[in-house]
């Protein structure tokens, strides 16, 4: 398969390939054309959303102020980036740095 943007459906066979123990990650990577963290990536949305985490979303996930808080003292609290995503059902790795960034400057998050 060849450079550019993989579909949803073909991150979903990637993901449960690599499940199955089908190949290696980074074996089944490069046959998608992407490095080995994006099918890591793809692995965790999986994980915490099923195969509708490998859609597009159609719009930007608004969280609420009390899931921003709890996510970022989960963090303070000693949990990884990832796992705080995952246990929080949060889509990304940036937007919890983003929530952390306003804590540490001393700002508060901002409601929906």
């Amino acid at each position: 398969m060849g450079m550019g943007k993989v579909s949803a459906s073909e991150k979903v066979k990637a993901v449960e390939r690599y499940i199955k123990n089908e190949g290696t990650l980074r074996a089944i990577a490069s046959e998608y054309g992407v490095h080995h963290s994006c099918l890591e990536r793809w692995m965790s949305l999986y994980k915490t959303f099923g195969p509708k985490g490998l859609e597009r979303p159609q719009e930007n996930t608004k969280y609420p102020v009390k899931v921003k808080e709890a996510a970022v003292q989960s963090y303070l609290d000693g949990k990884t980036l990832k796992r705080v995503c995952e246990d929080y059902h949060i889509r990304s790795i940036s937007i919890l740095q983003k929530w952390l960034q306003k804590y540490e400057e001393g700002e508060k998050v901002k409601k929906v």
